[in-house]
């Protein structure tokens, strides 16, 4: 019988374990290496927030921006006619027959722009962090023909009371609801009594003064924007929309703007239609005379999104829309550590170019 084989120094040297130096060294390693990978993650992280953030700030002054613009470069439109800014509420060819025509809502003939430094327009709530209410900032009122529902006139009865006008196609129009007929020598503005199908009807007594000859209606687009507090708590540009019956109904445009300023290019000389001078709402002396806007957002990101490395300052105003003859605003750092950015663009009124 033979004797078992042991193993040789050699085997017992080839199966030695880690010394505890070795495991040490090793551990540290993957620490620092854990580390790094940590750090890396954490920092590109931080950037996507970061980036994601601001794009989403840009995409929603854009889209405000987009909002705001297509208003007021058909500022006081009324069909192919043209009429001149501060024309007579009350004569051909820009009649108005409503109650009370100066009403913010209602005077497309005579002031189809209104703007309001830093204060709340008229109808809106002004209970601060209340949904839809006045917050802060300015504002501003656009009016014109709503073209985007224009309707063809087949029949204008323009003698009897009640007028009835009937249009080629139905209608979705509504009783009360205030409406603009035209053609390109006379325009009016009513508030129908009924609408249904392809008829509206107006009671009142206008005589002769209404034309037979105008060719297209559509309702009156009253738009507010301002400032205010959503649902969330987050503040938000609102848009307050007129509806039938001189009511008017605040809808959210976009949240994530913290305030928002104004100023309006004027043409001083009132002769060449260039811009002499931007100033705010309290300077403007003649409504007529304004020939472009200037509007700029301060974007703000959501209250739970504290996301900057350390508390952001801002200048708000930017320095080309202080108001005259004001010093250069100073910065202000608040200390909630929300990203905050300003756009600015300007806009220009078509229809009086």
């Amino acid at each position: 019988m033979r004797a078992p084989a042991y193993p040789t120094p050699v085997a017992y040297k080839s199966q030695r374990g880690f010394t505890l130096v070795e495991l040490m060294i090793s551990l540290v390693l993957g620490l620092l290496l854990t580390a790094v990978i940590g750090y890396a993650y954490l920092g590109s992280r931080q950037v996507f927030r970061t980036t994601d953030t601001i794009s989403r700030m840009q995409e929603s002054a854009r889209y405000v921006f987009e909002k705001i613009a297509y208003d007021i470069r058909l500022l006081g439109f009324s069909g192919c006619l043209s009429v001149p800014p501060g024309s007579s509420a009350s004569a051909s060819p820009a009649l108005n027959v409503l109650a009370s025509p100066t009403t913010w809502y209602k005077n497309l003939f005579g002031q189809p722009i209104i703007g309001y430094q830093d204060t709340a327009p008229p109808d809106v709530c002004t209970t601060a962090n209340t949904s839809a209410c006045y917050l802060r900032g300015d504002a501003l009122t656009l009016l014109r023909a709503d073209n985007s529902q224009e309707y063809v006139v087949a029949t204008h009865d323009n003698i009897s009371n009640p007028h009835t006008i009937t249009t080629t196609a139905s209608h979705n129009f509504s009783d009360d609801e205030i409406l603009v007929v035209a053609d390109c020598a006379n325009a009016a503005v009513f508030q129908a009594s009924t609408a249904s199908g392809n008829t509206v009807t107006y009671t009142g007594d206008l005589g002769t003064t209404f034309p037979a000859s105008l060719s297209r209606i559509m309702p009156l687009s009253a738009m507010t924007y301002y400032i205010g507090t959503n649902s969330a708590g987050e503040p938000a540009v609102y848009r307050e929309n007129l509806k039938s019956s001189g009511a008017t109904l605040a809808e959210e445009v976009v949240e994530g703007v913290q305030d928002m300023h104004i100023v309006y290019g004027v043409d001083t000389a009132g002769t060449d239609k260039t811009v002499d001078a931007y100033v705010t709402a309290s300077a403007v002396a003649d409504w007529s005379k304004v020939l472009s806007v200037r509007i700029s957002l301060l974007m703000v990101s959501r209250s739970d999104e504290s996301i900057a490395s350390g508390n952001q300052p801002y200048i708000f105003p930017p320095d080309m829309d202080t108001d005259p003859g004001t010093t250069t605003p100073s910065p202000t750092t608040p200390s909630d550590r929300l990203l905050r950015r300003v756009f600015t663009t300007t806009i220009t009124v078509r229809n009086r170019l």
